[in-house]
């Protein structure tokens, strides 16, 4: 057995094989504009285990070695506190570490999607990134009246009667710099809204090729944007991340953001969403199996979730806000 380090960059990436005793058996830097290359230099050594950290890299060496045979893994670069904090860093050192870590198992690792659910996501994250920017825009309106002492819920700033309301009430009060500012945010939300929409019409075709998220159109409160995450995650979310971490206590060592929205947290994995993944699932999957069978008295779970409607909202909704509800 053997295990490789990879330490990736745009341009190249700097691989250290060691054997099952920790000896090294091979140290090279190999470009990534031939990636025959890889395969050929990591040809020799069977079995092989590699390891290589969360970055923008690591889809297109993961495609390259799992369908050649090798495993793979992929470390969760946040949790790599001896890479992150070391006082000497530089490829070499890092791609070593990354191998040495691999052998004893120390490795904290982070589901490798394939291809087609990061597809998915990416068309999700695309549109998350759009209405993030029109809310920000939004915001900024909603500043600039503020400052005038003036109010405008939320909801209605993007509507219809809003540019009339501006225009009658507001537009008096404000100054010319923020009747400016106004405008410009007005006219790129304008711009965002149609593409938007577009993005809308990709997905909702998209989940009608998608079985687990038209069972998932079962549970009420979910709507048809936010069932595509936990499709997108793919099924056994919640066991790969319970296998992930060393304590059931402990949160899923899965590449998280920092600054992450309260009410949106599809750009990346929030602590507990593989485990708000499988419950909702399996939600959707009684209701079906109950709706489908002709039973009088249903299963005790089935009655707790149909006694009120808004138990069975709260927990999508809690799903949705990313436990928040």
């Amino acid at each position: 057995m053997y295990y490789a380090g990879i330490d990736a960059h745009l341009n190249y990436v700097h691989i250290a094989v060691l054997d099952r005793f920790g000896v090294m058996a091979l140290e090279s830097r190999i470009s990534t504009t031939e990636p025959e290359r890889l395969l050929e230099a990591l040809a020799p050594f069977r079995p092989l285990e590699v390891v290589v950290e969360t970055c923008p890299f690591w889809p297109s060496i993961h495609d390259l070695l799992v369908p050649a045979g090798i495993g793979f893994h992929l470390a969760h670069a946040k949790e790599l506190r001896s890479i992150a904090t070391a006082p000497q860093k530089n490829d070499a050192v890092d791609a070593e570490l990354l191998a040495r870590m691999l052998l004893p198992g120390l490795i904290p690792e982070a589901y490798p999607r394939p291809a087609h659910q990061r597809e998915l996501l990416r068309l999700l994250r695309h549109r998350v990134a759009l209405v993030r920017q029109r809310t920000g825009l939004a915001g900024r309106i909603h500043s600039q009246l503020h400052q005038q002492r003036l109010s405008l819920p939320p909801e209605k700033l993007l509507r219809a009667e809003a540019r009339e309301w501006l225009q009658e009430i507001a537009w008096p009060r404000l100054t010319e710099e923020q009747r400016a500012l106004v405008t410009t945010h007005f006219e790129l939300i304008d711009q965002l809204t149609p593409l938007i929409r577009v993005l809308d019409r990709r997905i909702e075709s998209t989940a009608a090729a998608l079985p687990a998220a038209q069972l998932l159109a079962t549970i009420p409160g979910v709507g048809w944007r936010s069932r595509h995450q936990p499709v997108a995650r793919g099924p056994g979310s919640y066991a790969r991340s319970t296998q992930c971490r060393k304590d059931p206590k402990d949160d899923p060592p899965m590449p998280r953001c920092r600054n992450l929205s309260t009410r949106d947290r599809s750009t990346a994995e929030s602590p507990h969403a593989a485990q708000r993944c499988e419950k909702t699932l399996a939600i959707a999957q009684r209701l079906l199996a109950h709706r489908n069978s002709n039973t009088i008295t249903p299963d005790w779970r089935i009655r707790k979730f149909l006694k009120t409607s808004e138990k069975i909202q709260h927990a999508a909704s809690k799903f949705c806000l990313g436990g928040r509800a």
